[in-house]
């Protein structure tokens, strides 16, 4: 699984030094948690909306329709962005 981070997100470093992520796939009912981090929000402020559980140190939705863990495989930075590969 494939994923373009921003450089400049606060998600960014965290996100490389865990060398793992969770992706959350949503459901009709988790506007909340879509307007919290689609940019409104920032830090650790987005994850009062919805309920977490911290799996492995990291951050998983619960209700969310399918949850997908990765370990990282390879960052590449390119451009403004970095490339991570789980």
């Amino acid at each position: 699984l494939m994923v373009a981070i921003n450089q400049q997100a606060s998600i960014h470093d965290p996100l490389l030094k865990a060398r793992a992520f969770w992706v959350n796939l949503l459901c009709d009912e988790h506007d909340s948690e879509l307007l919290a981090f689609s940019g409104k929000l920032k830090g650790p402020e987005r994850f009062l909306h919805g309920s977490w559980s911290d799996q492995n140190d990291i951050p998983r939705l619960i209700g969310a329709q399918a949850n997908i863990f990765c370990q990282i495989a390879q960052a590449i930075p390119f451009g403004t962005h970095t490339i991570v590969i789980g």
